[in-house]
């Protein structure tokens, strides 16, 4: 069972960057022929617009990888997305654009330049709303008991026990359910299912999605 969901999850998070690709190329071609519009622009060779588009949606993909916009939305935050998201965009935006007055002067930079800008703007905006949207839904799902994790704790602290499962109550869109815990000495509230040396056996028999320590 961890195995399947492990691959679930897997499937998710490749589906989510493959769809982000996607909604970044299309918006990178829609602002190519908005810009060319009111730029009054020819269209530069297809072959190059492609490239082009194709470098900045690989490179802002790879970035929303390396800055976490792909982390299990269990747990985080619709801000935490977004900033990050903002974050991949500034960086692609930032970067090309010194490049472009550097190297381009007049009508070119200009073109290059609003290119970039519209299509950056754009991407923030969908793809921010996409992951408020995936988080809203889920968070409803979750708060209705639906796409529980099941979670075991192996503890012998009260203290510790109460400060989590607090956590756990206050947050219901989490999606956490506590089956119970494992360990040596008796922690109120919660179903002792063993003692540490039966560990092995209880994950086997109950099957938990994580092992909180």
């Amino acid at each position: 069972k961890q195995r399947i969901s492990q691959d679930y999850h897997n499937v998710l998070k490749t589906t989510d960057i493959i769809l982000d690709f996607m909604l970044n190329l299309l918006l990178s071609y829609v602002c190519y022929h908005i810009i060319s519009f009111v730029f009054a622009w020819t269209p530069i060779d297809p072959f190059r617009m492609w490239m082009i588009i194709s470098v900045f949606c690989l490179v802002t993909s790879m970035l929303y990888n390396y800055h976490n916009v792909y982390l299990p939305m269990r747990t985080q935050t619709p801000m935490f997305f977004v900033s990050h998201l903002f974050l991949v965009n500034v960086e692609v935006f930032v970067v090309p654009a010194i490049l472009i007055i550097l190297l381009t002067k007049g009508r070119v930079s200009d073109f290059y330049f609003s290119w970039l800008l519209l299509a950056n703007v754009l991407s923030f905006v969908t793809l921010a709303s996409k992951k408020i949207t995936m988080l809203t839904i889920l968070h409803y799902m979750r708060v209705r008991q639906k796409s529980m994790k099941r979670i075991l704790l192996v503890t012998d602290s009260q203290e510790m026990a109460d400060e989590y499962m607090d956590e756990i109550f206050d947050n219901p869109q989490f999606g956490y359910e506590v089956i119970g815990y494992v360990g040596n000495l008796n922690v109120i509230g919660l179903e002792h299912l063993g003692t540490t040396g039966d560990l092995d056996r209880v994950i086997k028999e109950e099957h938990p999605a994580e092992v909180i320590i």
